[in-house]
């Protein structure tokens, strides 16, 4: 990757930079050399194009509804309309249907437990803060439905 390096800034990153008669084409795009100024075109360095902080409430309401959505995909998958529909079945005397919510009940309590466990460890300093779901989702308990 490229970049554009004038008196105004660093441009880029760009595949191509080619210098023309009268302008500057990075990636298809012309600069010309009156709007450009002189420059010069190097190799992008670590930290050029630093990507912007995203807020941690933000990413922590990401994790929280993709923690949500991935339990309410588990209870789906034997039908139920959502984890805290199965959870109801807790109590019920059909011993198939108690069975799983009682099951339901438990992985839902493992996993926010683990999750809420990971964002004290976050405002404690125990850990970096994450950079979203996939970087956490391996540490929340496996959701598979008993034999």
């Amino acid at each position: 990757m490229k970049k554009l390096v004038t008196q105004s800034g660093i441009f880029g990153p760009y595949h191509k930079i080619e210098v023309l008669g009268d302008r500057y084409r990075c990636d298809g795009i012309d600069f010309p050399f009156v709007v450009a100024g002189e420059a010069t075109i190097a190799d992008i360095q670590d930290g050029d194009f630093p990507l912007p902080q995203r807020d941690p409430t933000e990413i922590q309401a990401e994790i929280v509804e993709a923690t949500q959505s991935r339990l309410d995909t588990f209870a789906r998958s034997r039908g139920y309309d959502n984890i805290m529909s199965a959870c109801t079945y807790a109590n019920s005397s059909v011993p198939k249907f108690s069975a799983e919510g009682k099951y339901a009940m438990q992985v839902r309590d493992a996993t926010w437990n683990a999750l809420y466990q990971m964002l004290l460890d976050v405002q404690a300093g125990n850990r970096p803060i994450p950079s979203g779901y996939d970087e956490i989702k391996n540490e929340l308990p496996v959701l598979v439905w008993p034999g």
